[in-house]
């Protein structure tokens, strides 16, 4: 059986590292989305456009 304290930890550890996840995706499709209008353009410079 593990003790509270760890479980709690490990809880606390997962809670952040899923909030700053969803906080890195979220910013990187606002980036993606300006990118790609941009990118209409011709001013695109998001790696994933650099080839078009």
């Amino acid at each position: 059986m593990i003790s509270e304290q760890t479980f709690f930890d490990f809880l606390f550890i997962n809670s952040t590292f899923f909030l700053s996840t969803l906080l890195f995706i979220h910013h990187e499709f606002i980036n993606l989305d300006g990118n790609i209008k941009k990118a209409g353009r011709g001013e695109g410079n998001s790696l994933t456009y650099t080839n078009h």
